[in-house]
């Protein structure tokens, strides 16, 4: 039994030198994408980004800034591949809303709060008022200002098709879990 475990971390420890991991016979990685890199070599805080132009045995070729650059796939420590770029409508939106409501609110009752008539709007009421106005003009300031910011999006991919992964056990056993990206 623990000749049979051992050779299988074994199979496995040498399935995981195998490199970028794969996606249905093909790497993960193919030629045109945008992807994000951060090698042994940079400062751990700098993202490479770029456009894959080749994927080699052993080296990633991605332009930068126009230029190509060979990256060794052992110097890679993540990888991160663009899954596009989204528009931040919805969060233009809800952020204009906010900011329109809260400075009509304060603007209405500044406004009325010096009046002392007995009238029917209260202060409250004039606060409601100047924040739904500004709390609508905010949403369209926003909407327009998020639908043209857009962000793109990374997916991380693994390095390795193959994941071993040993937990210890709270009854002192080892639980072992296998990943492998196909």
């Amino acid at each position: 039994m623990f000749r049979k475990l051992m050779y299988s971390v074994l199979v496995l420890g040498l399935a995981t030198n195998s490199g970028i991991a794969q996606t249905n016979g093909d790497h993960a990685v193919s030629s045109g994408q945008r992807v994000r890199i951060r090698t042994h070599e940079w400062d751990s805080g700098i993202w490479l980004t770029g456009t894959v132009t080749a994927l080699e045995a052993d080296t990633l070729r991605i332009e930068l800034a126009g230029q190509e650059a060979a990256i060794p796939l052992a110097s890679i420590t993540e990888l991160k591949v663009s899954s596009g770029r989204r528009s931040k409508l919805f969060q233009g939106l809800g952020i204009g809303l906010l900011a329109g409501a809260t400075v009509g609110a304060v603007f209405g009752a500044g406004l009325s709060a010096g009046d002392d008539s007995s009238g029917m709007i209260t202060t409250a009421g004039v606060a409601g008022m100047g924040a739904a106005v500004f709390g609508g003009l905010g949403v369209i300031i926003g909407g327009v200002i998020g639908a043209t910011t857009t962000s793109e999006r990374w997916e991380a991919v693994s390095l390795d098709p193959v994941e071993l992964a040993l937990t210890p056990r709270h009854d002192g056993g080892v639980s072992i879990a296998l990943n492998y990206s196909f």
